[in-house]
């Protein structure tokens, strides 16, 4: 037991050598360990634009006692997805608890089109229900009016969107005359609302963060600047040119086949087929093909590369 308690005796130079070299590899990998796990791999990148573009290496918004989310489509840019948790901390602080706002779409953890949306392409747009007076069942957005709508929390929500970096925000132009007035009770003067209202110089004038656009009765959309994620995005098509140029997707005429057919088949209009493959409107041949024949019955965007 003496022996083995005291071994580094035997040799104390060789032993304290082995022991500094032991403690020093430790401390590197330990410290590349640590350098791997408190940075990321990569940073988001929010390429093109918000109806033509795509997400890389997005941010996920998960659900929590606050939000309920839209699995699989609730994917965002840090930026958007930071202002969104935060507002609804700050409108929980500031108001007291109150029932899960629901939150839909986002973007697909990819981006790229999503259907029902122009938008919503490259992680920095969100659908947001409408903070109201009274609870009501979670999983879908519900129509607002004056008196149903929450002015308080919805009008601090808007505040603390606008703090976080949101550029636009659609709201009904009737639900943004209640928000308004209440602004105003507030303390605001008009012309610290002006760059924020559109209200109340007509839904037709373009002006303000705040918006009206038609079917957004039901919930609030947010679009945010995410200065840091456009950035990247124009790095990577830098790196990448064609990134996000949508490729055709060709189709060779069999025996039977007529513009109709093909058109139900890939679920296009015949208007397109016709002005994708450049067929002549009034020719006596401008519905006529021939067997072999290739169309273009669509464009696909391919896989962003790494």
């Amino acid at each position: 037991m003496r022996r083995a308690a005291f071994w580094f005796l035997n040799d104390p130079v060789k032993r304290i050598v082995q022991i500094v070299s032991l403690l020093a590899v430790t401390a590197l990998v330990f410290g590349a360990t640590t350098a791997l796990a408190g940075s990321p791999k990569h940073h988001c990148a929010s390429i093109g634009p918000a109806n033509g573009g795509a997400l890389k290496w997005g941010k996920q918004l998960r659900g929590s006692p606050r939000i309920e989310v839209r699995e699989g489509l609730n994917w965002g840019t840090p930026e958007l997805v930071n202002a969104i948790e935060r507002a609804t901390d700050v409108v929980h602080a500031k108001h007291g608890t109150a029932y899960r706002i629901y939150v839909g779409d986002l973007s697909r953890r990819r981006g790229g089109k999503l259907k029902r949306h122009k938008s919503h392409q490259t992680g920095r747009d969100a659908d947001i229900g409408y903070w109201l007076k009274q609870k009501h069942s979670p999983g879908y957005f519900r129509k607002a009016t004056s008196k149903t709508l929450d002015v308080p929390r919805t009008w601090t929500f808007i505040q603390a969107l606008i703090e976080h970096g949101a550029q636009l925000i659609f709201i009904d132009y009737r639900l943004q005359a209640p928000l308004y007035r209440y602004a105003r009770k507030q303390g605001f003067k008009k012309h610290q609302l002006e760059p924020i209202f559109q209200y109340p110089h007509g839904r037709k004038k373009r002006q303000g963060i705040v918006r009206h656009v038609r079917g957004h009765a039901d919930h609030i959309h947010v679009r945010v600047r995410a200065s840091q994620s456009v950035a990247h995005g124009k790095a990577y098509l830098r790196k990448h040119p064609n990134a996000i140029a949508a490729q055709p997707v060709r189709y060779k005429v069999r025996r039977g086949d007529n513009l109709t057919r093909i058109a139900r088949k890939f679920k296009v209009t015949i208007k397109k087929l016709r002005r994708w493959n450049k067929m002549p409107r009034k020719s006596k041949k401008r519905n006529r093909l021939r067997r072999g024949q290739t169309l273009i019955v669509g464009y696909k965007r391919p896989k962003l590369p790494v």
